[in-house]
């Protein structure tokens, strides 16, 4: 199969214009480890906090595996063409950190590319799953809930949105995404408590309230949690090949549309392709 790494490595090229000018080693690879299944993996610094520089890349990999699968055919009523992006990290032992401290405090950064990924992610018109090899707190656990499917190891690793916990507040986006994801245990009090008090959450307990959708017994070895994703994938992405999924997704999540900061207007799949070819006519790809 394919497989690719980000050009931001190189300089900006006609192909690539958002590559920066000073080379340096790419922060996120895309590979496609089956026909209808791309793997982004993001390794940023020590604990895998997300950079801008980070976003940017993971953004034109969801570019690069939108366009090889519509020039496959899928997308189109009638299709049967699937399709699946599994989104992981190549550090051994965090998912995510959350966001690069530096970037917080960067005017703009929040509106114009942490909540659009965020936002991009949960609307994806192919099938997502986020497999967390490791832990997964603040921003990392958040980016994770946008996903379809949430496959965890069974090895080292917790969640946790730990906002309340160094000061910082979650925007109405992101409680509204915590309360579309988490479920109730039957019979039992909503958790959404201890979730915003930044209780740290064992696969078990995450599992119980529908932050994860499973774990997987992977011994340690993060080649078997992708596997499986991969595998999930190729299986459970068929659902998208007409092209409705990521308009459906639009509709069940309107509601973070209308309180947040991204309205979108309604359509259908015909016209979805449409913005994606002109999207990628001014992005050159």
């Amino acid at each position: 199969m394919s497989s690719s790494t980000a050009e931001a490595h190189a300089t900006p090229t006609e192909s690539n214009p958002r590559a920066p000018a000073t080379p340096r080693a790419a922060l996120a690879t895309l590979t496609r480890p089956h026909p209808t299944v791309w793997v982004i993996t993001v390794t940023v610094g020590e604990d895998n906090r997300m950079t801008g520089d980070a976003m940017d890349e993971v953004s034109c990999h969801l570019d690069t595996a939108e366009s090889e699968w519509r020039e496959a055919g899928g997308g189109k009523t009638g299709s049967k063409i699937g399709g699946a992006l599994v989104l992981t990290s190549g550090n051994a032992k965090f998912f995510c950190n959350g966001l690069g401290l530096p970037e917080q405090n960067v005017e703009g950064f929040m509106l114009n590319q942490w909540e659009p990924l965020k936002y991009r992610l949960l609307t994806y018109p192919l099938l997502t799953i986020a497999a967390i090899n490791g832990h997964a707190f603040g921003g990392g656990c958040l980016v994770a809930m946008t996903c379809d499917l949430r496959l965890m190891t069974s090895g080292k690793g917790m969640l946790s949105i730990n906002e309340v916990l160094i000061g910082v507040i979650l925007s109405r986006n992101d409680m509204e995404l915590l309360k579309a994801k988490i479920t109730p245990p039957h019979g039992r009090p909503w958790p959404m408590r201890d979730v915003v008090l930044g209780k740290r959450f064992t696969q078990a307990e995450a599992l119980d309230i529908g932050l994860i959708d499973e774990i997987v017994d992977d011994g340690g070895d993060r080649a078997r949690l992708v596997a499986r994703a991969v595998e999930r994938g190729a299986v459970e992405g068929q659902v998208v090949s007409g092209g409705a999924y990521g308009l459906l997704k639009e509709g069940i999540f309107q509601h973070l549309q209308e309180k947040g900061q991204f309205p979108r207007p309604r359509n259908n799949p015909g016209l979805m392709e449409a913005r994606w070819r002109t999207r990628m006519k001014y992005a050159k790809l």
